[in-house]
């Protein structure tokens, strides 16, 4: 993963679309949106919130905060990620586009991290954002598996930015016009799409997030196990080549050991270096339980898929094309 800068930079007032789908994100959206208009960031925002599929009141609290505040609501019955993802990017009106979970909050400067590195003399068409886990209330076992230095080498869809123009082109260059409705795991299609050389990681772009409990884990990498299997199987052509240790990561086995070692070198404490230790086969064993399980599966239905996944969808798409015609939009 190149870390370089280029001389050139977007300028800082470019005008932003923040995209953020939300299933039941009633209890966390408001604190979300709040993050994103506290960002001393320079020029306009647009806010749009697609709430699918929602059954918590989320449109109502969307509404509520729209009355202060300059945030659009799409309103759909449609559930999935890619169908929102799908929508959402045809809805803003800006050409780069932030696409957030809505149950994550912004650090100070996040937006103007990701709008200068997109802006770099390279060009990513892509940019993700570093998660940092919010771990101060949680169990020791939670704190352990989700340390406090980000570690991942992959866009992640709790916070990124795209050019919309140049992803379009890359959609249309491998006939898509839109990320396919089964897709998984999102964000990581999206890295498998560009490959690594047209889109990076910013480490000053800093997301909190809340992270999945240690009893939760063994559910979330399954997801990343099914996602995996999918990759290989229904989107090879996509991966050329690529080795089957960096399907999604913008880095080799050898850079992530160094991320590793890195962390090792600089861990202040005993203990620190002991949660070092049970994280990594704590993860192992971990994976391995997923992939045993994962491996006695058939091949699930869409509707399955979605729901084992434990992702944010909900549900799969509904395949009634009348489903359609129930979406409404609010201009709120």
């Amino acid at each position: 993963m190149s870390d370089e800068r280029g001389a050139a930079r977007t300028p800082p007032d470019e005008s932003l679309s923040i995209c953020i789908p939300a299933c039941n994100e009633a209890r966390g959206i408001r604190v979300m949106l709040e993050s994103v208009f506290a960002q001393a960031y320079g020029g306009d925002l647009e806010v749009i919130v697609l709430a699918n599929g929602c059954t918590d009141g989320t449109e109502d609290v969307v509404r509520e905060f729209a009355q202060r505040r300059p945030v659009r609501l799409l309103v759909t019955e449609v559930r999935g990620k890619p169908n929102a993802w799908n929508r959402l990017l045809d809805e803003a009106r800006n050409n780069l586009v932030v696409f957030a979970d809505a149950d994550v909050t912004l650090a100070e400067n996040a937006l103007d991290a990701l709008v200068s590195r997109i802006g770099a003399a390279d060009r990513p068409v892509a940019v993700g954002a570093l998660s940092r886990p919010e771990t101060k209330d949680c169990d020791y076992l939670t704190r352990i598996l989700n340390p406090p230095s980000p570690d991942h080498g992959g866009i992640v869809g709790r916070l990124y930015i795209v050019d919309r123009v140049a992803l379009r082109a890359e959609l249309g260059e491998h006939g898509y016009d839109g990320m396919p409705r089964d897709v998984i795991h999102e964000d990581g299609w999206i890295s498998v799409l560009l490959g690594p050389t047209r889109w990076t990681i910013e480490p000053s772009a800093i997301v909190d997030f809340c992270p999945a409990r240690w009893f939760e884990l063994l559910r979330v990498e399954r997801r990343y196990v099914r996602a995996e299997r999918q990759f290989r199987e229904e989107y090879a052509h996509l991966l050329a080549g690529r080795a089957d240790e960096a399907l999604w990561l913008n880095e080799t086995r050898e850079q992530r050991w160094a991320r590793r070692r890195e962390r090792w070198r600089t861990a202040r404490t005993a203990g620190e270096r002991l949660g070092i230790v049970l994280n990594y086969f704590a993860k192992r064993i971990i994976r391995g339980l997923a992939e045993r399980q994962v491996s006695r599966e058939k091949k699930l239905p869409l509707d399955q898929a979605f729901e084992r996944s434990g992702s944010m969808e909900c549900r799969a798409p509904e395949k009634n094309p009348g489903a359609a015609r129930a979406e409404r939009s609010d201009g709120c």
